[in-house]
């Protein structure tokens, strides 16, 4: 009985992820055609809504800042979810160290009460491993400072210049909290000015 009753939550499981992957190819391309498209209100809303159900995809800041549509709302928005997403796996690996343990498997991350989201997001960075290495974690992880680098080479490339400039505010803003990073706003400064 109680074969077929772990079987059963097995199989859940794996249903429960394959249906996460399906709908968050789905949102992802929702995403991308509503950041691309000229900015408003209900879009920004539906962007709300999108990454309410998906990690939001680091990809999505180059496609902004390679739109002529690009937004600073949308692009303040992003960058605040990814910040969320940066203090998610700050505590995940902090959880990680309490237990004590450089692995956990895959039924450990299911009993911790994170979101559906954020549990897949774990497991695809540590693909294809079994087990969950916080090492792995850490050194595949694109924090904000990373995904803000480069989205302004990206912003350089393509010469936007009020990518530039939203890019340079949302640094400015964000700085105090990472002063160490210091010489990244006088890059974006050094550009900007040019």
């Amino acid at each position: 009985m109680s074969a077929s009753c772990s079987s059963n939550r097995s199989d859940a499981k794996h249903l429960e992820r394959e249906l996460f992957n399906a709908t968050r190819v789905v949102y992802t391309k929702h995403l991308r055609s509503v950041l691309l498209d000229i900015s408003s209100i209900e879009n920004y809303f539906l962007i709300n809504r999108i990454l309410q159900n998906i990690v939001i995809p680091d990809d999505c800041f180059n496609w902004c800042v390679k739109s002529i549509n690009v937004c600073e709302s949308n692009m303040n928005l992003l960058f605040n979810k990814k910040l969320e997403t940066d203090n998610l796996i700050k505590h995940f690996v902090q959880l990680c160290k309490i237990y004590n343990s450089d692995c956990i498997t895959s039924d450990q991350l299911d009993s911790l009460s994170l979101p559906l989201p954020f549990k897949m997001y774990i497991i695809d960075l540590v693909k294809p491993n079994i087990d969950i290495n916080v090492h792995t974690i850490c050194s595949k992880y694109k924090n904000f400072l990373y995904v803000m680098d480069e989205a302004i080479c990206t912003a350089v490339e393509y010469a936007n210049f009020k990518a530039l400039q939203i890019l340079y505010n949302i640094l400015k803003e964000q700085f105090e909290g990472y002063r160490h990073e210091e010489w990244l706003v006088f890059w974006c400064c050094e550009i900007y000015d040019n």
